[in-house]
């Protein structure tokens, strides 16, 4: 899936779009330390996982979204608020995303 499709994805107003989302969240949370994991926040500059100003929010709601199975409103607004350049908040994280998304379709193929 290259970046257009996956915007397109994160962006549809439907269930599909929403767990899309809850997805990636949950792909990024993984590749938080277990530190950053535990406490909720992103402490260290590795560019892996969410940056430091969506650490806290990145890893509730990723969190939210593995208990609950669903996010409410005000989380999907937050991750598709586009910046200046008119990129969502999630789309910026689109290359941690796709490479996570990879390791899964190659390890689903080997067992």
């Amino acid at each position: 899936m290259n970046r257009s499709e996956f915007n397109s994805l994160i962006e549809r107003t439907d269930a599909v779009g929403t767990h899309a989302i809850g997805r990636a969240l949950v792909h990024l949370l993984r590749r938080q330390t277990q530190d950053e994991q535990r406490d909720n926040i992103t402490r260290h500059r590795n560019a892996v996982g969410f940056n430091g100003g969506d650490g806290r929010c990145g890893v509730i709601t990723a969190k939210y979204y593995i208990k609950h199975g669903m996010l409410q409103d005000w989380q999907r607004v937050y991750w598709l608020r586009k910046d200046a350049k008119g990129n969502s908040r999630l789309g910026k994280y689109y290359n941690q995303i796709a490479e996570e998304a990879k390791k899964k379709r190659v390890k689903g193929l080997t067992t």
